[in-house]
């Protein structure tokens, strides 16, 4: 049998972990947009950032399958993972939420999760 000391202290933990599912099922429906700050010159490496813009550019790599975009000149690299089948063309606005690296020299923008990519306006497609 429990004493009273021991079933308060159960009660507690089962509360704290109501609360901390509760929190991460809210933050994990929020995504990491409302915590990115706007892409600008004054990001630094580490940085998680939304870049918002149209897609001057899009390749995909020889290798992995990976995407690499142009949005208003700064470099998206989306990873293989992330493109989950998904192809982005010239002229698409879109919306990058990801962390900022350095590439060799290069600043770019790298998307986690497919989730971190929301298409705003597909481009008109060839008709």
């Amino acid at each position: 049998m429990l004493h009273p000391q021991e079933k308060t202290a159960i009660a507690l933990l089962a509360g704290v972990l109501i609360v901390l599912t509760a929190a991460h099922l809210v933050l994990a429906a929020l995504g990491t947009a409302p915590f990115a700050m706007p892409y600008s010159e004054d990001a630094v490496p580490g940085d998680l950032v939304v870049l918002n813009g149209t897609v001057d550019d899009a390749r995909t790599t020889a290798q992995g399958g990976h995407v690499i975009l142009s949005i208003n000149g700064t470099t998206v690299f989306i990873p293989q993972q992330v493109v989950a089948g998904r192809a982005f063309i010239k002229g698409d606005s879109l919306s990058v939420t990801g962390a900022l690296e350095l590439y060799e020299g290069t600043r770019e923008v790298v998307p986690e999760r497919p989730e971190d990519i929301i298409v705003l306006v597909r481009a008109p497609g060839p008709a």
